[in-house]
């Protein structure tokens, strides 16, 4: 029985990890080199922008768009879902 557990508490967290959360640019936003407004902007994402989720820190995303390098976006400037 506890054999069994085991196996469906990993298939459910496999299963869920493999989900990427996304999120879309609400507004015109700067991609962040650091999750810092004083930071290196690599680039600036139009509206509407699509991104995966990577990671969060306080206040920021670390997102990765379709078209530029992973970086960081103020949590306030995506709308979750796609």
């Amino acid at each position: 029985m506890k054999l069994l557990v085991a196996w469906v508490l990993l298939g459910l967290s496999i299963s869920l990890s493999a989900t990427a959360e996304t999120a879309v640019t609400n507004k015109e936003t700067e991609l962040k080199q650091e999750p810092f407004s004083d930071a290196a902007t690599l680039v600036t994402l139009p509206a509407q922008s699509s991104v995966e989720i990577l990671k969060r820190q306080g206040g920021w995303t670390q997102v990765k768009p379709a078209t530029a390098a992973t970086g960081w976006v103020r949590m306030l400037n995506l709308r979750l879902g796609t």
